[in-house]
């Protein structure tokens, strides 16, 4: 039998198991949240539609979260022998970005969940607000703003002269209009059922504009290394087309939250 050995590769089993269960927390959280929402009575009036329209933002935001997460993973293979590797520091900012999204869920107006479904301990509903919402999306976007310039390991002060200067551009965007959103509803005295289903509607589309910037992120890159074939040309038609479609709908529910709210 033949004595060699061939070395084994670096992996990053803690950041895909650990985080990964995490993940599953998260989704299991938001089903406890709905199961004690549709226990309350009348969960369907239309003046509990913000809870849903909570719980719809923090669903998307996990599930899309998990796919790119889940991609990065796969495509990036890094040595976590120590604290101070690159690894060892994504798999942090994982965990921080996980546990901002168990505080996102946590903010849906919902109390006493945990009491379960008894006749005396309904889940109670408080005033309807967007604002701990676009808050928390605030930090999570900042993370992931500082999580692409550590997946890419470029922290040099003539970072515009390296190609990949435009890496954490998405986050930038989503940043930018997380934070237009939380300036709007913070401007409002006090948010009616509606204003707050639209302001988290057009944080739903800043959630999903994110991801699709990172899709037509990913093809250029892949331009970059070679020409795209006629799969990635007709992909990136569609993403362009669903990038402009979400921008429309962004402004579209923003501008219809703010006359609402400064409605009489």
């Amino acid at each position: 039998m033949s004595t060699n050995s061939v070395a084994a590769p670096k992996t990053t089993p803690f950041r895909k198991e650990f985080v990964q269960f995490l993940f599953s927390l998260c989704v299991a959280q938001i089903a406890v949240f709905v199961a004690a929402f549709v226990a309350t009575p009348q969960h369907f009036d239309a003046d509990k539609a913000a809870v849903w329209t909570h719980l719809l933002l923090a669903l998307i935001v996990v599930w899309t979260s998990w796919f790119g997460w889940r991609r990065s993973v796969e495509t990036q293979v890094l040595d976590e022998s120590g604290p101070f590797k690159r690894a060892a520091m994504l798999a942090l900012l994982d965990i921080v970005l996980v546990v901002m999204y168990f505080v996102l869920i946590r903010s849906v107006e919902l109390t006493n969940v945990e009491q379960g479904k008894k006749a005396s301990s309904f889940a109670a509903l408080e005033s309807a607000s967007a604002r701990p919402e676009s808050r928390v999306l605030l930090v999570v976007f900042g993370t992931f703003l500082i999580w692409d310039v550590v997946s890419k390991g470029r922290l040099s002060l003539k970072f515009w002269s390296h190609p990949d200067w435009k890496w954490p551009v998405p986050s930038v965007i989503a940043l930018l209009c997380t934070g237009y959103v939380h300036f709007a509803a913070s401007g409002v005295r006090a948010e009616s059922v509606r204003t707050t289903v639209l302001f988290d509607m057009a944080l739903i589309c800043v959630v999903l504009l994110f991801r699709q910037a990172k899709e037509i992120q990913n093809l250029f890159l892949a331009k970059r290394r070679a020409a795209l074939d006629a799969g990635q040309l007709q992909k990136l038609r569609n993403d362009g087309i669903g990038t402009l479609v979400l921008s429309v709908l962004f402004v579209t529910f923003l501008v219809l939250a703010m006359r609402f709210a400064m409605a009489p």
